[in-house]
């Protein structure tokens, strides 16, 4: 889930800690 978001749209650092904390 985490990495599929990244690739997405290859969201920044503290968007990532975001997803990885929902």
């Amino acid at each position: 889930m985490v990495p599929r978001k990244i690739q997405s749209g290859s969201l920044p650092k503290p968007v990532e800690n975001l997803t990885m904390a929902q």
